[in-house]
């Protein structure tokens, strides 16, 4: 015998994740890192079906790598849903695989920026 539910007329369809946006409903959150950019992020994606997202930022410097890790982590502090983590494109890439990312900004991971930026994100 099958356990069954009735659901009242209502539907259970699973819910995707985005794995990689930049921002909706009017906001970019590699632009304006923060809480409200992020919520904005959340809606854009439930309005399209993602229960889940992962914000990302382009290639940009490393002040806005640190604001968007700040960002992020004060909208899990507000208690901010969806958010799985962050997506840092760069700029430590791989220059054959470079795509639209000028050169001269990307950069090989010396392990002291790597490791502070996970030191950072862990204290903010």
């Amino acid at each position: 015998m099958e356990d069954t539910t009735d659901l009242q007329g209502n539907i259970i369809a699973p819910a995707f994740i985005d794995m990689q946006v930049y921002g909706g409903n009017g906001e970019l959150f590699s632009v304006h890192p923060s809480i409200s950019s992020l919520t904005s992020l959340y809606e854009y994606c439930k309005s399209g079906g993602a229960a889940y997202f992962m914000a990302t930022v382009p290639t940009s410097s490393a002040e806005l790598m640190r604001s968007a890790i700040h960002a992020v982590k004060a909208y899990w502090e507000a208690g901010g849903q969806g958010l799985l983590g962050l997506h840092l494109e760069g700029p430590f890439m791989n220059p054959i695989k470079k795509a639209l990312t000028q050169k001269n900004i990307l950069k090989y991971p010396p392990p002291p920026i790597s490791t502070g930026y996970s030191k950072r994100a862990a204290a903010s």
